[in-house]
């Protein structure tokens, strides 16, 4: 992937950080992970996700407050499974299998669902890195292409 081809200056950033962080190996190790290098900027927009059942399934150990605001709800805590099989969006798993089979950054996009109604679409970075000697981890990162979320959300 070459920075130029990611449209959101947050996902060149984060990705030029990686790079740095990786330095000659394949993927950076977790603890890489700076949050001060990332920038009060860009920290809201963030997930960390963990690997579980052999990747089966992701469990979100931070959800920044830009994803909170988007989806209404902090689900940090929760799996991929157990948190969107309830909306019909578990296709996101898909994103952080192949990144995670790969051992390579990943950008692609998708919309949030509640119940079947699209309610905001966006581009999501996603990076991997490793824990225990394999790709454990991963820091994903969101630009929404709408934010004008609809009156639903807060109610």
């Amino acid at each position: 992937m070459a920075v130029e081809e990611l449209k959101s200056q947050r996902h060149r950033s984060l990705y030029q950080l990686w790079l740095k962080w990786k330095e000659d190996k394949y993927v950076p190790h977790k603890s890489q992970i700076n949050p001060l290098e990332i920038g009060a900027e860009t920290l809201p927009y963030l997930a960390i996700l963990e690997v579980v059942n052999d990747g089966v399934d992701y469990l979100y150990r931070l959800v920044g407050t830009a994803l909170v605001h988007a989806i209404d709800k902090d689900f940090t805590g929760e799996t991929i499974v157990n948190f969107f099989g309830r909306h019909d969006e578990l296709s996101v798993l898909e994103g952080y299998e192949q990144a995670r089979k790969s051992q390579l950054p990943l950008v692609d996009t998708g919309d949030f669902r509640d119940k079947s109604r699209e309610f905001i679409s966006y581009q999501r970075l996603i990076l991997p890195f490793e824990l225990d000697d394999e790709v454990r981890i991963f820091l994903a990162c969101f630009d929404f292409d709408r934010v004008d979320f609809p009156s639903f959300i807060g109610h």
